[in-house]
């Protein structure tokens, strides 16, 4: 696997290339800005601020079906993982499984690290503020500390 990056503010983008220089794995993550406006309507403006400079949202992990099962998604995460313990008031990593996608993912998340929460009330803070700005979902969230 060869794993390139791209940083911006506060977003993140890894991506795994076979020998070939397909792409054959992402991930994505990023501070979670729509989840913070949202907490900050209805909550407080601190709230949203704490969400925003403290977490991280993990929004994608793709593998590619013929190079599953090789660790490629262990790998990617792990890898954003290490990049989000280097910014520094980064704190809390986290995500959401729709229902569809629980089976078949939560297993690789928790073998990173992750745990699994049934709701966003469940999270740490300060992700745990999106109890009040979230509709209930059908899946699982997911967390780590970093």
């Amino acid at each position: 696997m060869r794993a390139r990056a791209r940083v911006g503010p506060a977003w993140l983008l890894l991506l795994a290339r076979d020998q070939r220089r397909q792409i054959v794995g992402a991930v994505s993550s990023h501070a979670p800005y729509a989840l913070a406006e949202a907490a900050g309507a209805l909550v407080a403006p601190a709230a949203a601020a704490s969400l925003l400079t403290q977490t991280r949202l993990l929004e994608h992990l793709a593998v590619a079906p013929e190079h599953r099962r090789r660790s490629l998604a262990r790998r990617l995460l792990q890898e954003a993982a290490t990049r989000h313990r280097a910014e520094p008031e980064v704190r809390l990593w986290f995500g959401f499984l729709d229902e569809r996608e629980v089976d078949q993912a939560a297993d690789v998340y928790r073998a990173t690290g992750f745990r699994l929460v049934s709701s966003a009330g469940d999270l740490p803070a300060p992700a745990n503020v999106l109890r009040h700005a979230l509709n209930r979902r059908q899946g699982q969230w997911f967390w780590q500390e970093l």
